[in-house]
């Protein structure tokens, strides 16, 4: 399965506020879109090289009923694989243009909360035309630094990398503890505790 870059700069961390699967507004068709809440004015950037197909721009409000949730200035990417990603809720203003050929980490737009959104967030979704051009999304992936990459879970902060694991050496009054084996403490004050990092 391919990866995808994430759709921000990847030294930030958004809470998934909708993730895959889930109920609300992700159901049958788009069960896979992934809901990234950020403030608006973030950069959205291309999460795979492509072509723009589309691009809905000038709406300005929010919070609208559902039956206007066209009213989202959004941005499709078509990829070589005939799959396509959607960028939606984005900031009036987008900067890309229908055909132009964008490339992973180009600048799609600013985050926003257009049309049908009640919170300030990046709605990213990769879908594929099925049967009788039947449009669904499928899974996605994004890179962290491991082989298979990352799907992140609802309300939990996305770990673009692998989480950092270091050795460490305890002491308690000059000796070293065992892992696993209980410390013995004698009727005084608490031992002093010393913490070497072994390695990082």
């Amino acid at each position: 399965q391919r990866l995808y870059r994430l759709p921000f700069d990847r030294r930030a961390h958004w809470i998934v506020s909708q993730g895959v699967a889930t109920e609300n507004s992700h159901g049958p068709g788009n069960e896979f879109a992934i809901d990234f809440a950020m403030p608006e004015g973030t950069r959205v950037l291309v999460a795979r090289t492509g072509t723009v197909v589309r691009v809905v721009d000038g709406f300005t409000e929010c919070c609208l009923p559902r039956e206007r949730a066209v009213e989202a200035n959004q941005v499709v990417v078509l990829h070589p694989d005939g799959s396509f990603a959607s960028y939606v809720h984005l900031r009036p203003g987008i900067a890309v243009r229908e055909g132009q050929r964008v490339k992973a980490g180009d600048l799609v737009g600013l985050s926003g909360r257009t049309g049908f959104s009640q919170i300030p967030h990046l709605h990213f979704e990769v879908s594929v035309r099925g049967e009788g051009a039947k449009v669904r999304s499928v899974p996605v992936r994004f890179r962290n630094g491991q082989p298979g990459g990352y799907l992140p879970s609802p309300w939990t902060l996305y770990e673009n990398r692998p989480r950092p694991k270091v050795a460490l050496r305890v002491y308690a009054d000059g000796g070293p503890l065992v892992s696993g084996q209980a410390l013995e403490l004698a009727s005084r004050p608490p031992p002093y505790l010393r913490v070497e990092v072994l390695s990082a």
